[in-house]
């Protein structure tokens, strides 16, 4: 029986298996961290856990928050593949992953076939608006504030920190239920796909894919670098300071190497075509689709926030807790310049997080809805409903406490 046992801290074990969300999340928390240790939310630590245990036979996590340390025992011989928990393996949870799936199709009819990146995707099907694709693009902080600054007042109405939960939110939700279209597709021999390396050369505007052994000569450069120069390829996606002058060093070696092959710069990307279906769909049926999508992505991303406003007010709410005879957590207090989750945890307190999200969300993607159109769910009422609660009094007067200040006016 294989013994072998090894402990992996969080922040080692989130840039080796996490993904770019979980990544995203860990690096903001690091940041927002008077310690400047990271931390990931427990969804996020799930999937973290069941990641590993595709490769181990026994996964333990031990220690809270940012010093949890995974401990995993015997190495599995073969590696298995991490399965879905949802129900149904989550068809049918997402109203509108059919109608990604029919867009899929609508822009693959009109073509051969496509090699693309899935941001580059979702802004092609008409899902992803330009505003949440350029800032779904700044990893850094630099890189926010600078674009933040660029921005129409029109998005500023709710402030930075509802803008940039919006977009680390909202777009990874896109891009994963667009993977999870393509592979539900792929799987069922409707179209095929497969991952590919693309370059851009320089002074050409046609981008090529490379060969895979082409592709490998260029991961191997970009691993010596990364050894050379001790950082990760988080590290350079994120840019974080303390790690500025290794950065700054790799990415000049890098440029050197690309232009002496002529090279701009290569990239990550996904060739799909249709592999078994002739079905003609027309230009604006895929145009209603992607409408009809955005919509449908704007109530479920609302119905989502309100949850999560509604869990933060059961796990803080004084008076809630008093009620049930438990101890009373100390009130979230704002300090002079609040960092942006402590912004979110001061509107989900005052209950306006929800609203401000889906306004916010509605410019962000540009959807132009009638209020007839889309009526908003009360997640609230259905929970309590759920529960046997007669009176939903008691809910809404956690609700209705008003700042002492604007948040404007605690950001001055």
């Amino acid at each position: 029986m294989n013994e072998e046992m090894v402990q992996i801290g969080l922040e080692e074990a989130v840039m080796e298996k996490g993904t770019e969300g979980m990544i995203r999340q860990f690096n903001q928390k690091k940041e927002n961290s008077v310690k400047k240790k990271g931390s990931i939310d427990p969804r996020y630590t799930k999937i973290l856990v069941e990641s590993y245990e595709c490769d181990w036979n026994k996964v333990e996590i031990s220690g809270s928050g940012a010093n949890r340390v995974l401990t995993c025992i015997g190495r599995k011989l073969s590696p298995t593949e991490r399965e879905d928990g949802r129900i149904n393996n989550g068809e049918g949870q997402l109203s509108y992953k059919e109608d990604i799936r029919e867009a899929i199709l609508t822009c693959l009819s009109n073509t051969d076939e496509i090699v693309v990146t899935y941001r580059h995707l979702l802004r092609k099907l008409g899902i992803l608006d330009e505003v949440l694709y350029v800032a779904s693009r700044k990893f850094s902080s630099v890189e926010q504030i600078e674009y933040y600054k660029t921005l129409d007042d029109v998005y500023k109405n709710n402030g930075h920190a509802i803008f940039w939960d919006i977009v680390h939110l909202e777009y990874n939700r896109l891009e994963e239920n667009l993977e999870s279209a393509l592979n539900d597709m792929a799987k069922k021999k409707v179209i095929k796909m497969a991952n590919v390396t693309n370059v851009a050369y320089i002074g050409k505007s046609k981008h090529e894919t490379l060969h895979v052994f082409e592709a490998k000569k260029i991961d191997d450069m970009k691993r010596e670098l990364r050894e050379k120069y001790d950082v990760t390829p988080q590290e350079l996606l994120f840019k974080p300071r303390a790690k500025a002058k290794q950065i700054k060093g790799y990415k000049i070696e890098e440029t050197q190497y690309f232009e002496s092959l002529g090279i701009d710069y290569v990239y990550d990307a996904v060739a799909i075509y249709i592999n078994a279906t002739n079905k003609e769909i027309d230009w604006y049926k895929a145009k209603e689709l992607s409408k009809t999508i955005k919509q449908k992505h704007l109530q479920h991303a609302y119905e989502l926030a309100v949850k999560r406003q509604n869990d933060y007010q059961n796990e803080h709410s004084n008076s809630l807790l008093e009620q049930f005879g438990g101890k009373a957590k100390p009130r979230h207090t704002l300090s002079d310049k609040p960092t942006k989750q402590e912004w979110i945890e001061f509107e989900k307190n005052n209950g306006t997080y929800a609203d401000k999200y889906k306004d916010s969300l509605r410019m962000i993607q540009n959807v132009k809805i009638e209020e007839k159109e889309l009526v908003d769910v009360d997640v609230e009422e259905e929970l309590f409903d759920q529960a046997g609660f007669d009176n939903l009094k008691f809910s809404k007067e956690i609700r209705v406490t008003k700042p002492s200040r604007t948040l404007h006016e605690l950001g001055n």
